[in-house]
């Protein structure tokens, strides 16, 4: 049963840092909200709708887009996560879990729990403020939503249609976003093995997101892999191919942080 020991001390703990959760809420909750404003086109002539909020087809604006990953999710994720790496790590819990590999794993379901708890977040605040600004309806769907301006060809838009039902599109957000966040919370397991500097890890996460947003490369490098554009909603298995990234990316650092938290001196 040894192995089960680990679930409650990590609800525990995620508990415990209620004041960090709460400074971060606040913060998070700031920045969205600003996000979901800038998001609103001024075009009156298109029919803006919830979707154009949460994730501007253009891929850097909205609630749930690259901006949302660089200035809410990577800083609540390195706030929160470090948090819990010196609570977790502390010599109580350290002698109470007893083994490398029992509070390794502990910081593993500290990340998956944090992963969930944030998607939740992101999505109730984005559809409750988001919803209040514009309706809650789908107007990607419409002939005069944003998705058919961009386009400008209605057989390319009658095309696309099914791609943007709305139980897609949430569900693409959804999983989407889980994924980014479980991608970015082993990324701070990882580095902080490494530089044991919260703030370090902050700045070599937001320098690899800034590369991105600034398309120095042609292709995504780090957390565009977790954004939505226009040719998102064209070719749905771009986001797949995304997707299934997100995840090995997320295998390769969980076995490289659990290689070196083998070798990891508690002393």
């Amino acid at each position: 049963m040894k192995r089960f020991n680990s679930i409650p001390i990590v609800i525990r703990q995620l508990y415990l840092i209620k004041k960090t959760w709460l400074l971060t809420i606040i913060y998070a909750s700031i920045v969205l909200f600003a996000l979901l404003l800038i998001s609103k086109p001024i075009d009156e002539s298109i029919k803006i709708g919830i979707f154009d909020l949460l994730a501007d087809i253009g891929e850097a604006t909205g609630s749930t887009n690259h901006f949302m990953l660089m200035f809410v999710a990577i800083p609540v994720t390195v706030t929160i996560l470090t948090a819990l790496i010196k609570n977790i790590e502390s010599a109580k819990i350290v002698l109470s879990l007893g083994s490398r590999f029992q509070i390794y794993h502990a910081l593993v379901i500290s990340a998956l729990a944090f992963s969930l708890i944030f998607t939740i977040f992101i999505f109730l605040f984005s559809f409750l403020f988001g919803g209040l600004l514009v309706g809650f309806e789908n107007t990607w769907l419409m002939p005069e939503g944003k998705i058919s301006s961009i386009l400008r060809d209605s057989d390319k838009f009658q095309a696309i249609i099914p791609n943007l039902e709305t139980y897609k599109v949430v569900l693409t957000l959804v999983i989407t976003k889980f994924l980014s966040f479980i991608m970015l919370s082993f990324c701070v397991l990882f580095l902080y093995q490494l530089v044991k500097n919260s703030s370090l890890v902050m700045i070599i996460l937001l320098v690899l997101a800034g590369i991105d947003q600034t398309g120095v490369f042609r292709f995504p490098i780090f957390t565009r892999f977790g954004t939505l554009h226009i040719y998102s909603w064209i070719d749905p298995m771009t986001t797949v191919y995304h997707s299934i990234f997100l995840i090995a990316l997320s295998l390769f650092l969980y076995v490289v942080t659990g290689w070196l938290y083998e070798r990891k001196d508690f002393i």
